[in-house]
């Protein structure tokens, strides 16, 4: 035991003498009872209760683990950079040079370091300030972090949001994460119902009918909205109507818009409930200037159903639409136009215009196109329509006892008087 206290002693002793500024490989070891030796640590095994050390001074020191405060394994650069702080001079200059150093050497936190401990000393000196991250906010020096924080924002995610946007964000995370739990359960009981064994198709339909949860809506959405099964359409406009709440109403305004069953159109509109209207006109209102036409009349239908007054400008706005369509037109000449019946004082290939205009309806009537041969190819060419829209006509009759026809301005002229 004396032997081994006198070999710590002097190993400590002599590893002071030698400079450790030097490139030798310089593990260092805290003893418990003060005091450090440094030198190359030797391997040893995971669970030996021996640590060995190769001193700088070329001794060979064992020591126990019980007599250790900690072991930090050092390179030659880190072991410079500890002797280089030991030694500089407390002043400005000193810290600055030694900064940079670090920063060739690739020492960042070590950098770091000399600059707080300038900061110190000269709590003004813009070049360490910016280094470290600090802006100039209200006459103060502070950390980005800080200047935010002063303005209202907040760190989320690796971005800045105010505090309100970031309680908006974990609300809809939360919303997220409760609505991921019906995903499995519902692919299951659809997968149930649509299968071949009716003793699951009947739990499944069963556990489906069961849902009044609103976190439930998106992946009743995603997986039974637009499934191919009108059946499946009809369960899931059935599930949203007992499901209370604003979240089923756009899933259901797109069902009565959208689908192409008129009887999950009908059940969707009666899911929406009267107490619902008011959160579904919006929606009809803007199909009115949907792109399909179809879609404007299935909008007219419910609004005209629905009853409320407050709708009629955008109707009357609807009475008469204009759409873009595709029709198929022959690709090769050889069209020519007739009148009645007989060849009239136009033949040979129609000018691409009265090709088109023929073809949709557009010319007066009796006047037809005949080919004097089959055409080769066909080709699809998009087209402007017009359409006067009777669901509209009729929505607006139902709301104001009047029937002032596709006449836009005459509505328009006859309801400002009945605002007036």
């Amino acid at each position: 035991m004396t032997n081994r206290i006198v070999w710590i002693a002097a190993g400590a002793c002599v590893a002071s003498l030698f400079p450790v500024c030097s490139l030798i490989h310089a593990d260092l070891i805290r003893l418990r009872g003060g005091g450090e030796v440094r030198g190359t640590l030797e391997e040893d095994a995971p669970h030996s209760q021996q640590i060995s050390i190769q001193t700088q001074s070329g001794l060979r020191l064992t020591l126990q683990r019980e007599e250790i405060d900690f072991v930090e394994r050092r390179s030659p650069l880190m072991e410079e950079y500890v002797t280089r702080s030991r030694m500089v001079e407390n002043t400005v200059p000193s810290h600055w040079e030694l900064s940079e150093w670090c920063r060739v050497q690739g020492l960042m936190e070590e950098r770091k370091e000399q600059l707080e401990l300038l900061l110190d000393l000269d709590p003004d000196h813009p070049e360490a300030r910016k280094i470290l991250g600090y802006v100039r906010h209200l006459g103060r020096w502070m950390t980005k972090e800080d200047e935010m924080a002063a303005r209202g924002y907040l760190r989320y995610k690796g971005r800045w949001v105010t505090r309100q946007e970031l309680e908006l964000k974990q609300a809809n995370s939360q919303q997220r994460d409760a609505e991921l739990v019906w995903v499995p359960k519902i692919r299951l009981w659809l997968g149930w119902v649509t299968g071949n064994d009716p003793q699951r198709a009947s739990t499944g339909l069963s556990e489906l009918k069961k849902i009044q949860d609103p976190d439930a809506v998106a992946a009743l959405t995603k997986f039974l909205s637009q499934h191919p099964q009108s059946q499946v359409r009809l369960l899931f406009v059935g599930i949203l109507g007992q499901i209370e709440g604003a979240i089923p109403v756009r899933p259901l305004v797109d069902r009565l818009l959208l689908d192409g069953d008129q009887i999950v159109r009908r059940d969707a509109l009666r899911a929406l409930t009267p107490a619902r209207y008011r959160l579904a006109i919006p929606g009809l209102i803007a199909a009115l200037r949907h792109k399909s036409n179809a879609v404007v009349c299935h909008a007219a239908e419910a609004l005209g159903e629905i009853g409320d007054d407050r709708t009629v400008p955008s109707l009357i706005d609807a009475l008469v639409t204009r759409h873009i369509v595709q029709i198929q037109v022959p690709a090769s000449p050889g069209i020519m136009f007739t009148n009645g019946g007989g060849v009239g004082p136009f033949s040979g290939m129609l000018p691409p215009g009265v090709e088109i205009a023929a073809r949709t309806g557009q010319l007066p009537y009796g006047a037809t196109i005949v080919s004097d041969q089959m055409p080769r190819q066909m080709k699809v060419v998009n087209v402007t329509r017009e359409f006067k829209n009777l669901p509209v006509l009729d929505a607006l009759e139902k709301m104001t006892g009047q029937n002032l026809g596709f006449n836009e301005r005459d509505w328009h002229y006859w309801w400002a008087v009945q605002k007036g």
